[in-house]
């Protein structure tokens, strides 16, 4: 029992690429299933699989056998070092969401999870120069010493996962920090173009952070009759309907898609700290550090 199980997982990979191994993952599965409901395997998977691995030392007959011999421990060997890799695996893929490393909160190593750990996307990162802003909705002072410009998408989770990020940072560094967004309408995502309309439609109410907010709330569920649902819910009147059948803001959503390129971003969220690139994400550590270093720099020049 104990080899079908290892057997499962490795020739279920394998067989991805060859009928071969196909065939021995049913066998191996099979056994399992047959031994897992209390009945005897009628495939003599593990004698099998016992002497090809034996088979394979040949040229070497005392190694064979000694191989032949401690087939049972090596398989059991296999099937601990198996579960403890879906468990770090696992640990791995729950940081890299939560607290955008896998290694954990805090962690600088290299996370293999990270598609921006890359020579040549640190290469496109560093050709980026400070996005234009210009009317994008803000928050906080805006002759703050430490100005940071998130190009999000509504529609993007890794974007939606970010959001903490902002809202710690204001309240934190009150006065010390201010924060704007500007929505990067992404083809790739269904409604970002109307998502980001949309919000701005609620700005000319004094509504944009709010509607914001519950663009990402609602973010799984998003549809038309949502967006106007969202705007019931915030007190919103007939101008917002009327801003968005007219696609009132459909230029100036574009024209932050294409100053998004200009600058050279090519993944949300994408930061901007004083100018300066942060690509995808990162947890609340990453950016206080930065932050922090950004204010005292600023106090260090007035001096």
């Amino acid at each position: 029992m104990v080899f079908c199980i290892i057997g499962l997982a490795i020739f279920g990979i394998l067989g991805i690429f060859s009928a071969k191994y196909r065939a021995y993952a049913k066998e191996a599965w099979r056994c399992l299933s047959r031994q897992i409901t209390l009945r005897p395997c009628d495939t003599d998977f593990d004698k099998k699989m016992r002497a090809k691995f034996a088979g394979k030392f040949m040229r070497f007959p005392k190694v064979s056998k000694a191989v032949y011999r401690a087939f049972p421990a090596l398989s059991w060997a296999m099937v601990i070092m198996l579960f403890v890799s879906i468990y770090w695996t696992g640990v791995g893929v729950y940081n890299t969401i939560q607290y955008g490393n896998c290694n954990g909160p805090g962690s600088h190593e290299f996370c293999i999870f990270n598609p921006f750990e890359t020579s040549e996307l640190h290469e496109k990162i560093s050709k980026m120069q400070p996005v234009a802003v210009s009317d994008d909705p803000s928050i906080g002072d805006p002759n703050s010493p430490v100005q940071i410009v998130e190009v999000g998408c509504f529609k993007c989770p890794y974007t939606k996962n970010s959001e903490s990020i902002r809202q710690q940072l204001v309240e934190k560094y009150n006065g010390n920090v201010s924060f704007t967004f500007k929505a990067m309408a992404l083809p790739t995502h269904n409604l970002s173009q109307e998502t980001a309309e949309a919000a701005l439609c609620a700005r000319d109410q004094g509504k944009y952070w709010e509607y914001h907010d519950k663009l990402f709330e609602y973010q799984d569920n998003m549809t038309m009759e949502k967006m106007s649902g969202i705007a019931g819910e915030l007190g919103l009147d007939g101008r917002f309907k009327e801003c968005l059948d007219n696609r009132k803001y459909r230029a100036a959503v574009e024209q932050d898609y294409q100053e998004s390129l200009d600058a050279g971003v090519f993944a949300t969220p994408t930061y901007f700290i004083n100018g300066k690139p942060i690509v995808g994400m990162k947890n609340f550590a990453d950016f206080e550090q930065i932050v922090v270093g950004e204010i005292k720099g600023t106090c260090d020049t007035h001096e």
